[in-house]
């Protein structure tokens, strides 16, 4: 198997009729992959090369699952890390879409495609949001790592706002509020006014927490 400019070429070595043909003068050095099959055509390797193909756009992925991870983990430097193990992988065809990629991650942790983000292993962990790019488009080589959060995706032109409930805090200390733990998420577009958030957050807060007569715009303030 040999790698020319990115594609792969078949070279068959035992070719001919000269049975005392080195491994030297066959260019068959250390590290070399030798694969072996049973000759039908000796002329036809049209099959044989459409295989060597499809293995040379095998692309490795590996991603965390967030279920097995830290209540904080995007917080927590060292589960997000680069250098951790991510011990999550799956085999893609580099042509293969983000959203592809995605729909198998799903399957695999049990999480709907619209609850999890996707993102880059790396330095800056931003997310993927164009899911229609290829796994070349996004610059994901084989052995890439990508780092799962549980949430909204964000779409382009718009941005996730996290929701908590605080009340006040009565107990003698500095704190003026006291925050639930993160109730839910809405995403906005990043021109959205004050009333239209108030006005999502009504409906979702009606959704999740309230089985009558839902909450108003006008009875919640946002701070």
């Amino acid at each position: 198997e040999k790698y020319f400019g990115g594609g792969v070429t078949l070279e068959e070595i035992d070719g001919g009729d000269d049975k005392t043909k080195s491994l030297k003068s066959s260019r068959v050095d250390e590290g070399c992959r030798v694969f072996v099959d049973f000759k039908i055509d000796s002329g036809d390797t049209t099959n044989w090369q459409k295989e060597f193909e499809k293995h040379a756009n095998r692309s490795i992925i590996h991603f965390n699952n967030p279920h097995d991870g830290p209540v904080d983990q995007w917080a927590n430097e060292e589960y997000k890390s680069f250098a951790s193990t991510y011990e999550n992988t799956l085999f893609m065809d580099k042509y293969q879409t983000i959203l592809e990629l995605k729909m198998q991650i799903s399957e695999r942790i049990g999480v709907d495609i619209n609850e999890f983000r996707i993102m880059k292993a790396g330095i800056r962990y931003e997310e993927i949001r164009d899911l229609s790019q290829t796994l070349v488009e996004a610059r994901m080589q084989s052995e890439s790592k990508v780092f799962i959060e549980l949430g909204k995706p964000k779409s382009s032109g718009s941005e996730n706002v996290i929701i908590y409930e605080a009340h006040f805090n009565h107990q003698e200390d500095n704190e003026l509020f006291i925050y639930s733990d993160v109730l839910f998420e809405v995403s906005v577009d990043k021109e959205c006014s004050v009333r239209e958030l108030k006005q999502l957050i009504a409906q979702e807060y009606s959704k999740k927490f309230l089985e009558g007569e839902p909450i108003q715009r006008d009875r919640i303030r946002i701070r």
